[in-house]
């Protein structure tokens, strides 16, 4: 493994993994402390698999870093940094708005652009499957209309 893919597979694993960057010398040392814990009981290491993981992945990092020659102060600062990127593209991605969707697919999204403010109710020849979608995604216009799950005021 070069150093561009070592250095490329820490970056993943930082975004992947959080740490707590305030107490990060403690942290380390109790990861470490578990995975040998662990390295030395199979009996924890198969029933707690997705622990093992997780700690494995911890594990990784600290080695990945040392093979890089990163001290713990650069290691935590860059951690941090991940961690900030991975929050502000969360946050980003929740700000992009959602595309409207139709309101009798079984979808019920938007995010304006329409000019109606009305619920559009599907036509009366429409199949039964259309009704349920709409009445589930409408429970107010279900209970108005007087859907029983087979019929209402509005399908006649």
């Amino acid at each position: 493994m070069t150093k561009k893919d070592k250095l490329r597979r820490l970056n993943f694993l930082m975004y992947k993994n959080y740490v707590n960057s305030l107490s990060f010398e403690n942290s380390k040392k109790q990861i470490l402390e578990i995975h040998n814990e662990y390295l030395k009981n199979d009996k924890l290491k198969s029933q707690r698999k997705h622990h093992f993981k997780a700690i494995s992945g911890f594990v990784e990092i600290f080695n990945l870093a040392k093979e890089l020659k990163i001290n713990d102060e650069e290691l935590q600062q860059l951690w941090y940094t991940r961690r900030h990127q991975s929050n502000k593209n969360r946050d980003e991605y929740k700000k992009t708005p959602q595309k409207e969707g139709r309101d009798n697919k079984n979808v019920h999204v938007g995010g304006g652009g329409s000019n109606r403010n009305k619920v559009r109710y599907p036509s009366k020849k429409r199949s039964l499957s259309t009704w349920k979608k709409f009445y589930k995604l409408f429970p107010r216009n279900a209970e108005e209309d007087g859907w029983d799950g087979k019929t209402s005021n509005r399908m006649k």
